[in-house]
């Protein structure tokens, strides 16, 4: 494995996902990406709009996916917000108040009509 595949593998704030990959199963080394994040820490807070959820929900789950989410809350009138640990956030000293990120989706569509969705998270 080259180091950007590890990188990309291990995450990092600012990189990105593709939806089919999956993150979440260990390797056959024993390493999974969300215990090295629970480990260092990686804790952040995303908010969305109900409207999202209602309007694109197969990207609310893709990006879910990359999160252990912690804490859900419904703030009034239209909004929720996570508190998570994910391999895409920054670590932060223990204790420390999160900050949060921005989930950005890309999307392509090949020539055959396949859609592809990429999720990265930005530090605000």
């Amino acid at each position: 494995m080259d180091n950007d595949s590890e990188k990309q593998d291990k995450g990092h704030a600012g990189d990105s996902v593709e939806k089919s990959e999956n993150t979440s199963s260990n390797s056959k080394d024993g390493y999974s990406p969300f215990k090295l994040a629970v480990d260092e820490n990686r804790i952040g807070k995303v908010k969305f709009s109900g409207n999202a959820a209602k309007r694109f929900p197969d990207d609310m789950q893709a990006i879910q996916s990359q999160m252990l989410i912690y804490k859900a809350e419904y703030n009034y009138p239209d909004e929720f917000e996570y508190v998570a640990i994910s391999p895409f956030f920054e670590p932060m000293p223990r204790g420390t108040i999160a900050p949060y990120y921005d989930a950005l989706v890309t999307e392509s569509i090949d020539d055959d009509g396949n859609r592809t969705i990429g999720i990265s998270f930005e530090k605000q």
